[in-house]
């Protein structure tokens, strides 16, 4: 039973790490998209319409809740982290 624990741990790891490098060229993507956007106004305009309910959705559905806190506030730093990107590329 010892190896075929080992294995599950090397196989759990090996997805984990499959699943933040497709994070991390997700968000690369996405950022490169950002910098090069034709009509940073409208973006800008479509981010905060967006990005704003999300955000108060999230903050208060952590507010409220006991189990999803990390979650949550993993949520809102990228949210918070995306905007402020945006803010750097295209201010207002």
């Amino acid at each position: 039973m010892e190896e075929a624990e080992k294995r599950w741990v090397e196989n759990v790891q090996e997805t984990l790490s499959d699943l933040q490098a497709a994070r991390i060229a997700q968000a690369t993507l996405i950022e490169a998209m950002v910098i090069s956007h034709p009509n940073p106004r409208g973006l800008r305009e479509a981010w905060d319409r967006l990005a704003a309910a999300r955000i108060a959705d999230t903050a208060g559905k952590k507010a409220y809740s006991d189990h999803a806190k990390q979650t949550n506030a993993d949520l809102l730093y990228y949210f918070q982290n995306w905007t402020q990107k945006l803010e750097r590329y295209h201010p207002r």
